[in-house]
């Protein structure tokens, strides 16, 4: 009898824990899916899943799918829900009519999304170069898009130019050094260097080249590196002209006049500026001397007014002998 009551015992607690085992590998309540691109196919990662109760439209759960455009929500009570899909880019899509009663594994199967597309009639662009770009061996100024470029010379446009230093005389420093080279179009000027920069007017320039760090073609043994002026092309025909007027404060003003004539082998230009720059300083000094115990002030206040007034006739006279050469005279 008591070997019968053992075996009793023991059946009973095997059919018990077989039990616990089998209840647990009962599915629970869930829904799960998987979202995909309607045109290439292709799993949809990170897309916006967020279930909503049919009934009040309240926000139950939410999830993202995973690389494989997966996504589940486990322990979903029972009721009537709807699922809102999203992803940016794609027109969002409703999975409704839901029902979840008690052990139910929803699979919604694959969901594909459509790529949202926008009608324009017109698309334009506009932008803007930036007054100063950096490339691997230069700096380059593009003069059209600065201020200065209405009126002056080359040498109004670099004051403002880093690695650049423009005294009150005018005279042109490149890294603190006054031995460098001038370039127009490529071609080595034949005047100074400052020089060469207060002769070409600031309207004629397309944009300058700061080579700091010249390569071994530009010969820049002795010098502190290279300013490449490219002069804008004109090619049209013909004559032009350019008129420009100035006016700062402090007194300061200036105006410039150039004219052009364009034939279909040679080039002639006749230029015209003034400029007076008036600099106002002042200057507060107060010395004292000991002598004997007896102390002697010398005090001292004053104005200083320092005026530039460059002005200047310029000519030149190009011939296009051919494409790749040109014979210029300049005055």
């Amino acid at each position: 009898m008591k070997k019968f009551y053992k075996t009793s015992i023991l059946l009973f607690l095997l059919l018990f824990i077989a039990n616990i085992f089998a209840q647990r590998k009962r599915p629970i309540n869930s829904i799960e899916g998987i979202i995909l691109d309607a045109n290439a196919k292709v799993p949809l990662e990170y897309s916006n899943i967020v279930l909503f109760n049919e009934e009040d439209s309240t926000q139950v759960n939410g999830t993202v799918t995973n690389e494989l455009g997966e996504f589940k929500f486990a322990k979903v009570r029972k009721g009537s829900y709807y699922l809102k899909i999203s992803f940016i880019g794609y027109t969002s899509k409703i999975v409704d009519e839901i029902e979840i009663v008690r052990k139910t594994n929803l699979d919604i199967g694959e969901v594909f999304l459509e790529p949202e597309l926008f009608n324009t009639d017109d698309v334009i662009i506009t932008g803007e170069k930036a007054p100063i770009t950096y490339e691997l061996d230069k700096k380059v100024i593009n003069v059209s898009e600065m201020i200065t470029s209405a009126s002056g010379n080359a040498v109004d446009i670099l004051e403002n130019v880093p690695s650049v230093i423009v005294d009150i005389e005018g005279n042109v420093s490149l890294r603190g050094s006054g031995k460098f080279t001038v370039l127009v179009d490529g071609r080595q000027s034949i005047l100074s260097s400052s020089e060469a920069l207060q002769q070409i007017p600031a309207s004629s320039i397309e944009s300058l080249e700061i080579i700091t760090n010249p390569s071994a073609k530009y010969n820049p043994e002795g010098t502190a590196g290279i300013i490449n002026v490219k002069i804008k092309k004109n090619k049209l025909n013909g004559m032009s002209g350019v008129t420009s007027l100035n006016y700062g404060v402090n007194n300061k003003y200036g105006g410039e006049f150039l004219l052009g004539y364009r034939a279909s082998s040679y080039n002639a230009t006749l230029g015209l500026d003034y400029n007076n720059r008036n600099f106002e300083m002042e200057n507060d000094t107060e010395n004292w001397t000991l002598i004997n115990e007896i102390k002697y002030y010398n005090n001292s206040l004053g104005t200083f007014i320092r005026k530039r007034e460059p002005y200047g006739i310029k000519g030149s006279i190009s011939f296009d002998l051919s494409q790749n050469d040109m014979l210029t005279f300049n005055a």
